[in-house]
């Protein structure tokens, strides 16, 4: 059996990780988004939204940045944004006192132009500008 080439293969779970993307964007169509109440690493259970993908069967527990994302991009009803492709790419974010490997969302080939937000860092009271992209529809899937 070959070595994979990270943890998160070599301990599948159901979940996408950050180093499944291989440090490339990835466009994949959101097929449902669900809640479920998950167990965190404290044991402590907490409701999470999860997206679900036509492409793959691994699903993206959504963070409240992501979860903005998806309201500038696709309006305030999250049905609205069941089948329309988000491109994700694979970045680093400061969590828990320290720097940890996340998912964000890079845009989307279903917006008509390059979109501005502004979104709340993490968990502190400041915002962070950004720009949720056009993406153009060629990019290939690697997860």
């Amino acid at each position: 059996m070959a070595l994979p080439s990270s943890y998160s293969e070599m301990y599948p779970n159901r979940f996408l990780k950050a180093d499944i993307l291989k440090g490339q964007k990835v466009t994949l169509t959101v097929k449902n988004i669900i809640g479920e109440m998950l167990t965190s690493d404290d044991e402590k259970k907490e409701q999470k939204w999860i997206v679900q993908f036509v492409e793959r069967p691994l699903e993206l527990v959504i963070p409240k940045v992501n979860g903005e994302c998806f309201r500038r991009m696709f309006g305030n009803d999250p049905h609205a944004a069941i089948g329309k492709r988000i491109t994700l790419f694979p970045t680093k974010t400061k969590a828990f006192g320290e720097v940890v490997d996340c998912i964000r969302i890079w845009g989307s080939p279903d917006l008509p132009e390059d979109l501005p937000i502004s979104v709340k860092d993490g968990g502190s009271r400041k915002r962070k500008e950004m720009v949720m992209h056009k993406v153009m529809p060629d990019r290939k899937s690697v997860v």
